[in-house]
């Protein structure tokens, strides 16, 4: 479902693509995704920085030098372009 107010925007199919967040004339801004059991993004990095937070399930979050294991209920500070 699509409105016009940016912050009550959500996302019914799911894309990899979130370039538009980009566009958001916003110093924050809040983007709920689910993503399949197994699903992997490929390294990437962003112009803002992100705070990755799972409400259920594991992430493995992994740069150059270190590799995260993130279990449900925490989150990982990523900074810009990392």
């Amino acid at each position: 479902m699509q409105t016009n107010n940016v912050s009550k925007q959500t996302r019914s199919s799911f894309s990899d693509d979130v370039s538009w967040i980009m566009d958001v004339p916003r110093d924050m801004v809040a983007v709920a995704l689910d993503y399949p059991d197994g699903y992997v993004i490929s390294f990437h990095h962003h112009p803002r920085a992100q705070l990755l937070y799972a409400v259920a399930g594991v992430m493995t979050v992994t740069t150059e030098k270190e590799t995260w294991v993130v279990p449900p209920q925490r989150g990982v500070w990523i900074p810009p372009m990392m």
